[in-house]
């Protein structure tokens, strides 16, 4: 759970205290429905009572800053903020819908991995309940969760049985993903076919559905991106270039437009319009596979050290030296822009580097692994393959580690099988993604 989610819950729960809150309220199904699969762990009443406290502390806010403005005499500056307690309302109200869509997008780019899984699974063996093992080990996130859930409830006879539970989860996630619930069905009817090529047939037609079904979503999403891209557009191109020549021109009719008011337009309202439309736009975005999550290992706290001295220096220049004031300006700006960029690069620079070569031991794996099976067919030794492939792949980032594995078997007798699953584990990692990790750390050394 991220730091937001702890806060809101927090909240939430604080807010489920006030007693006049929570009984004026109804409380609808949908968003029992967002909570229960946003697993945020509130509930529903205490959602709606941190809307209705979020916005009465927002109108009090307002109230305040009218009055302030009244006692100086132009209460029409706080005419921006009259919307707050509105606002406040909806974001506060619409958060659990928010995230539970998030997780149910991130979940249905999770389908084809899960049927693929499933797949291979039972083309080595039809037994249901193996291959939802399999799956449920090997599948991370809202799938995976539903799965090891489903798998859980099984073994403890809340279902009559592994069919039930794949029926019942099928139909879960069916109401967002038809394609999902198609596969499993055709998963499902795969073990009663009566001959082996049918059987194969089935598996595979699973397999093609759930990634024709992945690649409807991105072409659908894909064909619905020209009204977002013309709105970010407008309002990031077109409409500052438009108050460039409107502003001026409002005096006319007695509206001055100052400074402050300015740089909240341009510096304030638009960027956060621009951000707010480019989030609205890419929440709508299918699922895929994310990039591979690197641990920072360098210091922060020499890399903020220099980042401050840095800038210290350049601050130091820009008010102690005899130049002028608009110089001085600039020289305080890049102060703090080079002493962000010198921070964020020195932290990391080379976790990105590291995920570079990553992703590219991903992009030679595929090739690696057809070469190497069809060294094996020929009937050569574990080692001799390895070697064959790490001569062929000279120069990529995956023939150093076939190299070593070859030498390892050779020299050190370790066989084509890891010694324990102790030992294979905690060297190359449980999910595949920490596999590559792992061999990009063992190629480096």
């Amino acid at each position: 759970m991220s730091l937001l989610e702890k806060f809101y819950a927090r909240a939430c729960r604080l807010a489920g205290k006030f007693r006049w809150f929570r009984r004026e309220q109804q409380v609808n199904d949908e968003l029992r429905e967002n909570l229960e699969f946003a697993a945020l762990g509130v509930q529903a009443e205490e959602v709606v009572a941190l809307a209705f406290l979020a916005s009465f502390l927002c109108a009090a806010f307002v109230a305040g800053v009218v009055i302030l403005f009244m006692a100086v005499g132009s209460p029409s500056m706080a005419l921006p903020i009259a919307p707050m307690p509105l606002i406040a309302y909806m974001l506060v109200g619409w958060y659990p819908k928010w995230r539970a869509e998030r997780r149910r997008i991130h979940g249905l780019g999770e389908v084809p991995m899960l049927i693929n899984y499933l797949t291979m699974s039972m083309k080595v063996t039809p037994n249901l309940e193996r291959a939802m093992a399999f799956a449920a080990e090997n599948v991370e996130g809202p799938l995976g969760m539903g799965l090891k859930d489903a798998l859980r409830r099984t073994y403890l006879r809340a279902y009559a049985g592994v069919e039930e539970a794949l029926t019942e989860f099928a139909e879960h996630w069916g109401k967002w993903c038809g394609e999902l619930k198609r596969s499993i069905y055709l998963l499902r009817s795969s073990v009663s076919e009566k001959t082996e090529v049918a059987r194969l047939q089935t598996l595979d037609r699973a397999l093609e559905l759930s990634l024709r079904g992945a690649c409807d979503r991105m072409r659908d999403f894909a064909a619905g991106l020209h009204l977002p891209t013309l709105l970010i557009y407008s309002m990031g191109v077109l409409l500052p270039l438009v108050l460039v020549a409107i502003l001026p021109v409002l005096s006319i009719i007695n509206i001055n437009i100052d400074v402050p008011q300015v740089f909240a337009i341009y510096c304030v309202a638009l960027p956060l319009g621009v951000y707010m439309l480019n989030r609205w736009t890419l929440a709508k975005r299918p699922a895929t596979f994310p990039p591979p999550e690197v641990p920072i290992e360098t210091s922060r706290t020499r890399a903020l050290l220099f980042a401050g001295v840095l800038a210290a220096a350049l601050v130091g220049v820009g008010l102690f030296s005899p130049i002028a004031d608009d110089f001085r300006a600039i020289l305080l700006l890049w102060a703090t822009t080079l002493g962000i960029t010198a921070y964020l690069y020195l932290t990391t620079a080379r976790a990105f580097e590291r995920r570079g070569r990553i992703e590219q031991m991903e992009g030679e794996f595929c090739d690696s692994l057809v070469q190497l099976g069809n060294r094996i067919s020929e009937g050569r030794p574990a080692e001799d393959a390895l070697e064959h492939v790490a001569e062929t792949m000279h120069g990529g980032e995956l023939a150093g580690v076939f190299a070593r594995a070859s030498t390892n078997i050779r020299l050190e007798a370790w066989g084509s099988e890891p010694r324990s699953s102790t030992q294979s584990a905690g060297r190359f990692g449980k999910s595949p993604r920490e596999r590559f990790t792992a061999c990009s750390a063992c190629s480096s050394t």
